[in-house]
């Protein structure tokens, strides 16, 4: 019997006899057997039944019902007036199909494991604009489209929103699984993804685990297929089957939380397409799909393909909200005053303080953050004079680097760069050099001067940037005539600037270079000059480390 069939009819015997609570009644067809006792299915062949055991190592072992054997070969005998009902017995051994997924997915990934034992949240007060969006969109029948997704620079916080998110839809029965991408923890390989989600869907939805237990034991090897396959057979077939008898009452959302840090960027792509063509075609109602990223250019233009349209509804993150950073440092300065009461004075920080805070955070959490961090740092237990280290900081003073508020974003900075590819670092850090230069200017320059100033022309550019997108805005090759680059926040331009705080990516030993290109463009095109601003720069003479001169 092909598989689908075998599908429906063991899906029919699903809900005459399993609980179903979530998912909605039908016409009686489905579902009008109660109780927990199996239903005769005349229908079903021998081949549909299996029995999942354990072997001596533990693994999973599908064998033959044994029960279904009993008259094989018989002959010679005479039964009389008997009634035959051949039933099908579905062993739903979930211990065993739960602890296959577990093996091959990555536990650490979901959004409640204990390896994220505490991870980021949006502090109460934050982000309610967009939190209510995403809520509106969850609970919207009429919605216009089954897929969300959420973009926003390195920092602003989008793994605060999934989590926020993803707890808040355990509490009403929305949540259904995620995963939460990480190059740094290692969760980033793409052939975990589908098992990671199908063990957490096939705790909280009893139709899909029947469901998937058959599937498993007509073929167990469907995990070890390509992630194409594994999200048809696992995700799209299951719920388009259990759709056809019996929707949810409430659809259950899948959260995929930093994609742009999967492995591997054709399987992002691949990861986005079978989202969308899931979700545009769709296959089930069952299912919503959010998805947070940073800008990559891999993703922006997906994004923007029209030939190939993205079905989605987007939401971009700005980093200039500083309300709800004021927010958020306002409170952590409360609590670190009720931490050390008998060292801070009860009006303990200034207003002027927090606010300067504030700012220059510029809606990046993650500034405002590390700041509170230090502050409240029990290492030092002096809330006064760590506040003074980051006022000093955040004016611009040397900090050694042992005391550096900021290693921690340190660090991020220097994950990211650490994949750019090594032929395209010294193109990259003129054209970083260059844009620290106009950063301070009110004149606007775009790409296009910036090309022509250094000598390169567009792909050799975007190239070079394509890794920096998350720390970076970097327009499209449509806007290279209007619009120029800028940093998100000015704290990667200091980290730049610094050779203790950056190393090898520092930008001060291509300083003298830059400056020679722009006065040359400014000779050739006097009417087209640009300004650029040097004194942002230390003293570049005593700052360039050896082996780093720029390509020109």
């Amino acid at each position: 019997m092909p598989l689908f069939r075998r599908l429906k009819a063991f899906i029919r015997h699903i809900f005459r006899w399993a609980p179903q609570p979530d998912r909605e009644e039908n016409d009686g067809t489905i579902g009008a057997g109660s109780g927990g006792a199996p239903t005769t299915v005349e229908s079903a062949s021998r081949e549909d039944a299996h029995i999942i055991t354990s072997g001596a190592d533990d693994s999973p072992i599908l064998r033959r019902n044994p029960l279904l054997t009993e008259f094989t070969h018989a002959h010679n005998f005479t039964i009389n007036h008997p009634t035959f009902t051949e039933q099908v017995q579905v062993f739903d051994n979930g211990r065993i199909v739960a602890s296959l997924l577990l093996q091959k997915g990555i536990s650490g990934a979901q959004a409640d494991s204990s390896e994220r034992a505490y991870p980021p949240r949006c502090h109460p007060g934050t982000r309610t604009e967009l939190l209510t969006k995403i809520s509106d969109w969850i609970l919207d029948r009429d919605r216009d489209h089954n897929m969300l997704w959420i973009l926003g620079p390195a920092g602003v916080g989008k793994s605060a929103i999934a989590q926020t998110v993803a707890e808040r839809s355990m509490d009403d029965s929305h949540f259904g699984a995620a995963f939460f991408f990480s190059r740094l923890n290692q969760h980033d390989d793409p052939s975990r993804v589908i098992p990671t989600l199908a063990y957490q869907l096939q705790a909280r939805d009893p139709g899909y685990r029947q469901l998937i237990t058959q599937l498993l034991a007509d073929d167990h090897t469907i995990l070890e297929k390509d992630i194409r396959t594994q999200f048809r057979k696992l995700v799209a077939e299951p719920f388009r089957i259990l759709d056809d008898f019996q929707p949810l009452k409430k659809p259950l959302l899948i959260i995929l939380d930093g994609l742009d840090e999967c492995d591997g960027e054709e399987t992002q792509h691949q990861f986005i397409d079978l989202i969308s063509t899931q979700t545009r075609s769709g296959q089930t109602s069952s299912l919503l799909w959010m998805i947070c990223s940073r800008p990559e250019p891999q993703l922006k233009r997906m994004l923007s393909n029209t030939n190939n349209p993205i079905d989605c509804q987007r939401e971009e993150i700005s980093i200039e909200e500083n309300e709800d950073v004021y927010t958020f440092l306002r409170d952590g300065f409360e609590r670190i005053r009720n931490d050390y009461r008998d060292l801070v004075p009860d009006q303990w920080p200034s207003e002027a303080h927090v606010q300067l805070l504030a700012r220059w955070s510029s809606g990046l959490f993650i500034l405002a953050s590390t700041m509170l961090k230090v502050i409240g740092d029990e290492a030092y237990s002096n809330p006064i004079s760590q506040l003074d280290v980051c006022l000093k900081f955040v004016g611009g003073s040397s900090i050694p680097t042992p005391m550096n508020p900021l290693h921690s974003l340190d660090l991020l900075y220097k994950q990211i760069l650490a994949h750019v590819p090594v032929g395209s670092l010294p193109v990259l850090k003129r054209i970083l050099c260059l844009a620290a230069l106009l950063c301070e200017t009110t004149t606007k320059v775009s790409i296009l001067v910036m090309l022509d100033v250094l000598g390169l022309d567009i792909p050799s550019f975007y190239r070079a940037v394509r890794e920096v997108y998350s720390i970076i805005d970097v327009p499209t090759s449509e806007q290279v005539e209007t619009e120029g680059i800028h940093f998100y926040h000015l704290s990667f331009r200091d980290f730049l600037m610094d050779p203790s705080r950056s190393g090898i990516f520092c930008i001060t030993s291509g300083y003298d270079s830059v400056v020679a290109s722009v006065r040359q463009y400014n000779e050739i095109k006097p009417s087209q000059a640009i300004q650029i601003t040097t004194a942002i720069f230390p003293d570049t003479t005593a700052h360039k480390p050896e082996g780093m001169n720029f390509a020109t």
